[in-house]
């Protein structure tokens, strides 16, 4: 393949084949509810600890554990763990993409750590087979090395990583946000904390009485 046919950045696309949509968003959603914020926090700031698990989000959220999941769900359209793996390939990808490091030091930097509990202690292995399980390829052919050697996203891979529908708003009519998915009105810098939970509380909410809420 030519240079031209790869993507020598890293591509915005990223962020919604992984997420479903960009982080800004995802950021934006969740800070609606300070608690849901805490748990997103704790993943940017811990990804690479092997260990990071949803009781340790919870207790940092103060919410039982299905209790955290059940807001997630309906907000970001992702459990905690799910998020979790996602934002780990994630930063796996930007270490490989910026540091030329290897898939298994990039894996291991990101969190992707071998566990006694585990069936497969491989990392390798592990890695490749839970990057390929959320992005359709195995990494070595999403991240193609280029004439330079260096790896780049292949945009044809990319594209069809994409979520074939973006991951849907909350929808409150309480919190004023529209059936079709409309844009969720700012929160006035003047409101209490209390009247701030109660609004993040509306939009995650929405899902509350799916499945997803009970799972």
């Amino acid at each position: 393949m030519e240079g031209n046919d790869f993507v020598s950045t890293v591509p915005p696309e990223l962020e919604h084949a992984l997420f479903g949509m960009a982080l800004s968003e995802l950021q934006t959603r969740l800070e609606y509810d300070p608690r849901l914020l805490r748990a997103w926090n704790l993943i940017q700031e811990q990804y690479a600890n092997p260990v990071l698990d949803l009781p340790t989000a919870a207790g940092a959220a103060i919410l039982g554990k299905n209790t955290l999941n059940g807001y997630l769900k309906p907000c970001i359209g992702r459990t905690f763990g799910d998020l979790l793996t996602r934002y780990r390939l994630y930063r796996s990808i930007l270490i490989v993409l910026t540091r030329e490091s290897t898939f298994t030091e990039a894996a291991l930097a990101s969190g992707f750590d071998s566990r006694s509990d585990d069936v497969d202690s491989n990392v390798s292995s592990r890695y490749s087979r839970t990057f390929k399980k959320v992005l359709g390829l195995p990494p070595s052919r999403f991240l193609p090395r280029g004439p330079d050697r260096r790896r780049r996203v292949d945009p044809g891979a990319l594209r069809r990583a994409l979520p074939s529908r973006p991951v849907e708003r909350p929808r409150s009519k309480a919190a004023g946000v529209s059936r079709g998915g409309g844009r969720i009105p700012p929160i006035a810098s003047g409101r209490t904390r209390r009247n701030r939970l109660n609004t993040g509380d509306s939009l995650c909410r929405a899902g509350r009485d799916s499945p997803a809420w009970h799972t």
